[in-house]
């Protein structure tokens, strides 16, 4: 396979550089566009010596995605896979790693339940979301456990004024929020509410287990507020977001609640010195009555990260962290506890930032401490050579881990049945990767990365008669991604091409769930009076899945978007247009073609 991606690549690259020059447009579509996850600190994405890509609040609006997955399906190194339609369990792969291998952070705070050590997207709404910055490979050394594919950061809504959204399409699709808020010389804030419900439709085929043909709704309500102040030279910030979610399946009905919270400061505290300061919460609530269980997860943190600049050339910086953790698994028939445990963990890490001439260096460690499995040390280091005006390469080695989640070291398991094991160690990996971005005529950007990734010591239910867990499996991922953004007159053009061979090391099969091949293209025309149209295409190839091997698939969305009157906004997503009839997860259905239309006021 490898060697067809090289094959593919090559004639990806040879095509790019035939491109036209831009006739109406001559500024780069690859602007000088901040993130801050990266580093824990503010660094222009030209400047990243990690693959970033930042999808900001224009990019959502114009998308018109009615939910995360569709935002994210669409990025490059992500798959996603979703057990049915909207508000269905869902789950993200980041540069072919394991589902709990992506750090996912709301505002800074971790939200992966302590319990199962997953973040479920089908509950956050897009109303709530200003932006989300996607970094990929290990950041370890900089956010500790999880991330190993990388780190997915999504930013709350900030608004000044009034918006409001109705939606309202196929599957008694029907979603409204309201936002307001308000900016001043001393601070802001921002609230958002919404509700959104959806008929669904059958989320299992007639070959599931427990097969029941009738419709799996869905419905959410949710709330954000963002209030800031400053405080002479410092910032105080408070962040909430919560969603109230019943999601129902064959069986039955699930009851979701999850929240997050974040108090931060921040600010100079000398000359080239400044810090931040961060009060975390998180907690989630599952109630299953159909099956007499519900789970309870919380999670405390604080972070205090600095930034010490020594000259314009050097930057030190470095911070501790604190996490304390509890999650409880209940029997409601009795209402009896079937385990009920906590545990916490303490950091220190440390780097620093050298720019000399067309180079870039940094190098960050960091030791964690944890009450259970003691001590973890990873490291991370990374290259930049500008070699160009136009041209940059870059290098990394990068280590990462992963804490065991509670249900797998305490968890009594079914009758003894794959039961949790307190001696587990964590996950761990080391990844080398390569990067090359090219500008052609200021207004087409080319990035190519190429990456390998080592892990070990994977836990798996598979020890002894019982299926107790055990650190036993182990993996093999290679891939290859390419970027390609450009503007030709009113035209934008993005693409994108994913090619990775992830694999048991030890039985050399495929990981589950995870295309050897993908690739997006969307085409956007802008009108003079600020309409759009795009168009977009996706592409996956096979998979395996528990049950065989999953075919390949293709869909092409249609998007138009029609401003009028004073920040009024109409507009139209035509989803599936082919109505291509596909699986992503074996036994489980997906929506087929469906329009959803949205109006919307001050976005």
């Amino acid at each position: 396979m490898l060697r067809q991606t090289a094959t593919t690549l090559a004639c990806a690259i040879a095509l790019t550089f035939v491109v036209p020059s831009a006739d109406a447009a001559d500024t780069t579509t690859r602007g000088p566009t901040i993130e801050v996850t990266a580093r824990r600190e503010s660094t222009a994405i030209d400047a990243s010596l990690a693959a970033v890509h930042v999808i900001v609040r224009a990019e959502i609006e114009r998308h018109q995605a009615g939910d995360l997955l569709e935002l994210l399906r669409s990025e490059v190194g992500i798959d996603i896979t979703r057990s049915g339609g909207v508000g269905q369990a869902t789950t993200l792969f980041l540069r072919g790693s394991n589902s709990n291998h992506t750090l996912f952070l709301i505002d800074g705070v971790r939200v992966a339940s302590a319990n199962s050590g997953l973040y479920d997207l089908a509950h956050l709404p897009l109303a709530n979301v200003e932006r989300i910055e996607i970094v990929r490979g290990p950041r370890a050394a900089f956010w500790g456990s999880d991330a190993i594919g990388g780190v997915v950061q999504i930013f709350t809504r900030k608004v000044d004024g009034f918006a409001g959204r109705i939606m309202a399409g196929k599957y008694g699709r029907l979603g409204t929020d309201v936002s307001f808020g308000g900016q001043g010389e001393h601070g802001e804030m921002s609230v958002t509410f919404g509700q959104e419900q959806t008929d669904g439709f059958s989320a299992t085929k007639e070959t599931a287990y427990g097969f029941d043909p009738d419709r799996d709704g869905y419905e959410n309500n949710h709330a954000r507020v963002n209030i800031a102040s400053s405080i002479g030279e410092q910032m105080l910030r408070f962040v909430a977001q919560g969603t109230q979610a019943e999601v129902e399946f064959d069986q039955g009905v699930t009851d979701a609640e999850n929240a997050s919270a974040m108090l931060s400061i921040e600010g100079a505290i000398a000359d080239r010195w400044t810090h931040r300061l961060d009060l975390g919460h998180s907690r989630e609530d599952l109630d299953t009555p159909a099956y007499f269980g519900a789970f309870e997860a919380r999670r405390s943190t604080l972070d205090w990260h600095h930034q010490y600049a020594r000259n314009d050339a050097t930057t030190l910086s470095g911070g501790l962290n604190f996490a304390r953790e509890r999650g409880a698994e209940f029997e409601t028939f009795g209402n009896t506890a079937v385990f009920a445990t906590r545990r916490h963990n303490a950091a220190l890490y440390a780097g620093v930032a050298h720019h000399a001439g067309a180079h870039d260096l940094e190098f960050t460690g960091r030791y964690d401490d944890s009450s259970v499995f003691g001590g973890e040390t990873t490291v991370q280091a990374a290259w930049g050579w500008r070699f160009a005006d136009t041209t940059r390469l870059r290098a990394s080695f990068g280590q990462g881990f992963r804490a065991p989640s509670l249900n797998e070291l305490f968890t009594p398991g079914y009758g003894g049945l794959f039961a949790g094991n307190p001696a587990l160690q964590p996950e761990q990996s080391d990844t080398f990767e390569l990067g090359l971005h090219h500008d052609f005529n200021g207004a087409h950007g080319l990035e190519l990365s190429a990456y390998r990734t080592r892990v070990d010591d994977l836990i798996s239910f598979s020890g002894g008669a019982l299926y107790q867990a055990i650190n036993i499996a182990r993996a093999d991922i290679d891939g290859v991604e390419l970027e390609y953004n450009g503007r030709i007159g009113a035209f934008s053009i993005t693409a994108n091409a994913t090619l990775q061979d992830a694999e048991n090391r030890d039985t050399r099969l495929d990981l589950l769930r995870r295309p050897g091949r993908k690739g997006n293209l969307s085409v956007d025309y802008r009108f003079d009076n600020g309409a759009s149209v795009s168009t977009e295409v996706f592409g996956s190839g096979t998979r395996d899945d528990f049950n065989g091997t999953l075919p390949g698939y293709g869909l092409l969305h249609l998007i138009g978007n029609l401003p009028f009157g004073d920040r009024w906004r109409v507009g139209l997503r035509i989803e599936n247009l082919l109505d291509r009839d596909y699986e992503v997860l074996s036994g489980y259905n997906t929506p087929g073609r469906g329009a959803y239309l949205t109006i919307s006021y001050g976005e």
